[in-house]
């Protein structure tokens, strides 16, 4: 007969069993980060729009994400939405 300690029964209510992971991860909502891109001087520079790309770029220490930052976002899962700009007035 197995006998449970108190540390066991906290543990078991802690940790999630696999199942119950991969269920939730197959209804997570969608990773998602939207910037905007724009062109300065003749280069373009892709500028966060979100909380989250904004999380990245502050995380990260700039203002801008460059193209290699991007492709990382998108390693760890993200999809990254370009917003559409908007037109100058005159």
């Amino acid at each position: 007969m197995t006998t449970f300690t108190t540390e066991d029964r906290i543990m078991a209510q802690v940790i999630t069993p696999v199942d119950e992971l991969q269920h939730n991860l197959k209804f997570s909502p969608k990773l998602q980060i939207v910037v905007r891109l724009k062109t300065n001087y003749g280069s373009q520079v892709i500028y966060p729009s979100c909380d989250r790309a904004k999380g990245f770029a502050k995380l990260l220490n700039q203002e801008t994400l460059t193209p290699q930052n991007i492709r990382v976002i998108k390693e760890l899962g993200y999809e990254v939405v370009v917003k559409p700009s908007e037109p100058r007035k005159l």
